[in-house]
This record gives C-alpha cells, sequence and structure tokens, in this order.
C-alpha cells in the first residue's frame, strides 16, 4: 500500500458534543507533527486549518531542504484519541496540502 500522507484526528476540546453555542470548540492535530494542532469551532474547520499549518511547514521544509517525517499507513488510523467521545480520524493526502491555498 502507497503512503502518501498522514492521518489526522480531531476531538471536541471539552470532550462532549454540545452546540457550539455552548461554545465548543475542536482541536485537530496528527501524530507525525507534535508541535502542530488548530483550533476550531466545527471538525471541518480545525481540520482545515491544520491543512493550512501543514501546508505552510511543507513549504519550510523544502525550502530548508528538509525532509517531512515518514509519511502514515493510510489503511491503520492513529489511534492516540480514540476513547474521546467524538473522535475522529481522516487522511490526509500531502498533495492535498496544497488545496487550502
Amino acid at each position: 500500500m502507497l503512503r502518501k500522507g498522514y492521518w489526522v484526528e480531531c476531538i471536541p476540546v471539552n470532550g462532549n458534543l454540545q452546540q457550539e453555542a455552548d461554545g465548543l470548540s475542536y482541536t485537530a492535530s496528527a501524530a507525525s507533527f507534535p508541535d502542530v494542532c488548530a483550533h476550531a469551532s466545527s471538525p471541518d474547520k480545525a481540520i482545515e486549518a491544520l491543512r493550512s499549518k501543514l501546508n505552510r511547514l511543507k513549504e519550510q521544509y523544502e525550502a530548508e531542504g528538509e525532509v517531512f517525517p515518514a509519511l502514515d499507513n493510510p489503511l491503520e488510523p492513529s489511534h492516540r484519541h480514540r476513547r474521546v467521545y467524538g473522535w475522529i480520524s481522516v487522511y490526509m493526502k500531502v498533495e492535498e496540502f496544497s488545496e487550502c491555498e
């Protein structure tokens, strides 16, 4: 199986599924980038914000001649936050990073 991206996990910050009016926000992160995360009012927005951050990070790595962390297996999602109610995980291909800008 070709590895073309990274698993992104998104969880509700307060651990339960309430309405946005109650102040719920979401955090998106990827295990391959432990220092990078994004926060937003919905999972989609958090994932898009993370995609934007990873796109900038990819450009920085390329400009400095560094290599991106090893790609994740697309068949086996990360399980770091699986026990959090409302957890979702999506596989983001590296070529999708540039779609956000």
